[in-house]
């Protein structure tokens, strides 16, 4: 009798069965952790509800609870935050002043997407933390200083400057350049991806801080946009994995949008909003507000606001329970999808956010500077991206790709067209 036979029966098990039920208990253990992270959520925010009475509250704001069904899957399933749904339906559907589906996008992600962050820790999934740390800090700085010093401070829930068609179109445009870069790089037939950055040189570092300031302002403005502009940054410049560029975004996603429940939420006290008996909105951070005869929100004594346009912390409670599990699912999913069925999924959401724009959207159907700003907007910024991408290698002073190294599957992104031809194309990052 071999050794190895002698090995075999006096274990029961060959080695690469042990070794095979070893690794299926540990992710056991790390799911269930995961699990306890999400029960342990949803036991606060029952045992909250129960002793402050709050169930009425919840119930009047059903539609949060449905729309972030789907919002929290994609927060933790893609480059996109919850707010890439809760905004556009909100501002479009539900008629949701842009800042307050601002700010409950911040609010509603520094749970879901804080769940979803620890489930990717716990879960021990790829993630490249030289560039998170530097986009989330340059991030935090970009929203800070846009959130507070580019709002109306005089009004409740601090409106931005920018006024609110502007501000819906800008969150449209930014959801399409993402849609056509990465769309663009999928049409390479096989190309090398990479799991970490290499070695950052001062190029590649301006650029995260670039990026990270871009989303801090963009997600200032919407409530997201952190998490894409870091995917763009890591998997379109610099080629990174999108299995590791989805769990890095959300991870940033997730830190800013816990700065903007601080900041936003707490500090500001958005999410301290009082009604009267009947169940409408006349107080906002300890001030009366009222209705102007416009339809807006201001200061002072007056016809109270409809709760369930108005109400930010009702639409948050009744969303946190769906948030805290659907992110971690989400997230999970985007673990067991392709590369290439990860990046069409993004494509389909941003293609439904243009669509979605232009349907209704009625300003845009009657504003010309509206309609101008949206097409010179998107062209510019598409152009711009697209060069970048193009010239990537050279721009960034990025490594060549070595084509005679021994590559194994995981830095090798095949499409479909290159397994039809069957011919050979490695693309370097140019």
């Amino acid at each position: 009798m071999t050794k190895g036979q002698q090995d075999m029966d006096s274990h029961g098990l060959p080695v690469l069965d042990e070794a095979w039920t070893a690794r299926t208990r540990a992710a056991a253990r790390r799911a269930k952790r995961g699990i306890a992270v999400s029960l342990t959520i949803t036991l606060a925010w029952l045992i909250s509800v129960v002793v402050f009475g709050l169930w009425d509250r919840i119930v009047d704001q059903w539609a949060a609870s449905a729309t972030m069904v789907f919002g929290s899957i994609v927060a933790g399933s893609t480059p996109q935050g919850g707010g890439a749904v809760a905004f556009p339906v909100f501002t479009k559907v539900l008629n949701v002043p842009t800042e307050i589906a601002r700010t409950f996008s911040l609010c509603i992600q520094a749970v879901g997407m804080s769940a979803a962050a620890l489930s990717i820790i716990i879960n021990r999934r790829p993630v490249e933390w030289r560039s998170v740390g530097i986009t989330t800090a340059a991030a935090v700085v970009g929203f800070l200083s846009v959130g507070f010093l580019g709002s109306h401070a005089a009004l409740p829930y601090r409106p931005a400057a920018l006024p609110g068609p502007y501000v819906k179109i800008t969150f449209t445009i930014v959801l399409t350049a993402m849609a056509f870069v990465v769309y663009t790089g999928t049409r390479v037939r096989l190309r090398e991806v990479h799991r970490v950055l290499p070695p950052l040189n001062a190029r590649m570092a301006t650029t995260l801080v670039v990026v990270g300031m871009l989303g801090g302002i963009a997600s200032a403005l919407v409530g997201s946009g952190s998490d894409v502009f870091v995917y763009l940054g890591l998997v379109v410049f610099f080629t990174i994995d999108p299995k590791v560029g989805v769990p890095s975004s959300v991870i940033c996603m997730a830190i800013l949008s816990i700065v903007g429940f601080i900041a936003f939420g707490l500090v500001d006290g958005q999410l301290f909003v009082q009604l009267n008996h009947a169940g409408e909105v006349v107080g906002v951070a300890g001030k009366t507000v009222s209705m102007s005869e416009a339809g807006t929100m201001i200061y002072g004594a007056g016809t109270p606001a409809p709760a369930g346009r108005f109400d930010l912390f009702g639409l948050w409670l009744a969303a946190v329970p769906v948030v805290c599990w659907g992110a971690p699912l989400g997230s999970w999913l985007a673990s067991q999808m392709s590369t290439r069925s990860l990046v069409g999924f993004v494509s389909l959401l941003a293609v439904a956010e243009i669509v979605s724009t232009a349907i209704f959207l009625e300003e845009l159907h009657t504003d010309r500077f509206l309609l101008v700003y949206a097409v010179v907007g998107t062209a510019a910024t598409l152009a711009v991206l697209h060069l970048v991408a193009k010239h990537r290698a050279v721009l960034f002073r990025l490594p060549d790709v070595d084509i005679e190294q021994s590559l194994h599957s995981d830095r090798v992104d095949v499409s479909s067209s290159f397994r039809e031809v069957g011919r050979p194309e490695v693309v370097a990052p140019t």
